[in-house]
């Protein structure tokens, strides 16, 4: 179930939204702390509504929808710098989920999608509101603040093979497919994607991807990023599963719900398939991951349990052979050095090694062990 944008969903949403320039601010509605709803005018529409809903998503909207009837103190806030102003700008910040509302008066409004998510109003780049107070050692979203965005190195939009290289070669993921959801930013989903359209192995070590493999993922995002807009709600059977601005061959099994636009999906998906999950899920998903990593923990246990077991026979049954390499290797040393034992020994067929310093003898046995 889809709770969330990534990053690139996030750039179709503030393409589309480039419809609404000029767009006059109508009426403002707060529906939760970080809920929001900016009913716009375009003289060539009517009537527009734009759902601000962090850190879930941002998209036009036509659902019905019940508003207070008073406003917090965020929506004052919000009403009294925007009322009436005109929308002049739609950006999403780099390749991070951040969507920035720009107005005349020269206010914005900030959509943070990510983490806990917030809504920043600001004025000339001073912070004026937020929907939430949110410090970090790093940063301070609060009023009387100069909003400072997150700093990312990487802005995938321009990703080269330098730059991929460089990622690959300083990332501590464990695989090709989380570099890609986590460092480059495009989340699991579309990480998965790239990764099967430029036949790279996701699960391979970033450090073991040659330059042949980085070019072709370079190419295979290019390709992603210039895709053609088919929005759709996929599913599996009745359930929906997901939202999308385009087809995706990890999701070639389920069956797509068309659009006019990805506004339009996200707006259908969560007004009409999307079931916010409840307190009992939230346990009930926690019982599982739990589970499921005792599984794990059990499976590894019983292996490296087996695998000593047959250790433990095969040296019982070598017992006599080892016994006696090291009774003649006790009568040896009484005559000879290590150095002339182990020159002597060289090549023999069952003793491998001889360190003298710590007196360790390396005998190698017959050990079969059949993984389960």
């Amino acid at each position: 179930m889809k709770t969330e944008l990534s990053s690139l969903e996030v750039g179709v949403l503030a393409d589309e939204l480039q419809g609404l320039l000029g767009a006059r601010i109508d009426k403002i509605y707060q529906l939760d702390a970080k809920d929001i709803v900016l009913q716009l005018h375009l003289a060539s529409v009517g009537k527009v509504k734009v759902r601000l809903q962090a850190p879930r998503a941002a998209y036009i909207t036509s659902a019905s929808l019940d508003f207070p009837e008073s406003p917090p103190g965020f929506c004052q806030q919000l009403r009294k710098y925007l009322d009436n102003a005109r929308l002049s700008g739609v950006r999403q910040f780099g390749s991070e989920r951040i969507l920035e509302l720009s107005f005349s008066r020269q206010c914005s409004l900030v959509v943070e999608l990510f983490s806990k998510g917030n809504i920043v109003l600001c004025e000339n780049e001073a912070i004026i509101a937020v929907a939430e107070r949110q410090v970090w050692s790093t940063r301070n979203v609060s009023p009387g603040n100069k909003y400072s965005y997150p700093e990312k190195e990487i802005n995938f939009y321009s990703l080269d093979a330098k730059h991929l290289a460089t990622l690959f070669s300083v990332t501590n993921k464990d695989s090709v497919v989380k570099a890609l959801a986590m460092d480059l930013g495009l989340g699991g989903v579309y990480a998965e994607e790239l990764c099967l359209a430029a036949s790279v192995d996701k699960s391979a070590a970033p450090s073991s991807v040659g330059l042949e493999d980085q070019a072709r993922i370079v190419a295979a995002l290019r390709d992603l990023l210039g895709r053609k807009k088919a929005p759709c709600i996929l599913y599996d059977g009745p359930a929906a599963v997901t939202a999308v601005p385009f087809p995706l061959q990890i999701y070639s099994s389920l069956q797509p719900r068309n659009f006019g636009s990805f506004s339009e999906a996200i707006d259908y998906y969560y007004s009409h398939e999307f079931r916010p999950p409840t307190a009992h899920d939230r346990r009930v998903a926690d019982i599982q991951r739990i589970i499921a990593e005792q599984e794990k923990m059990i499976a590894e246990t019983e292996a490296s349990a087996a695998e000593n077991t047959a250790k433990a026979e095969a040296i019982y049954n070598n017992y006599s052979v080892v016994i006696k390499i090291l009774e003649e290797l006790a009568k040896a040393r009484e005559k000879h050095s290590w150095a002339e034992i182990k020159s002597r020994l060289e090549g023999h067929k069952v003793i491998r090694e001889i360190d003298e310093q710590s007196r360790r003898v390396v005998v190698e046995v017959k050990f079969i062990y059949l993984r389960p």
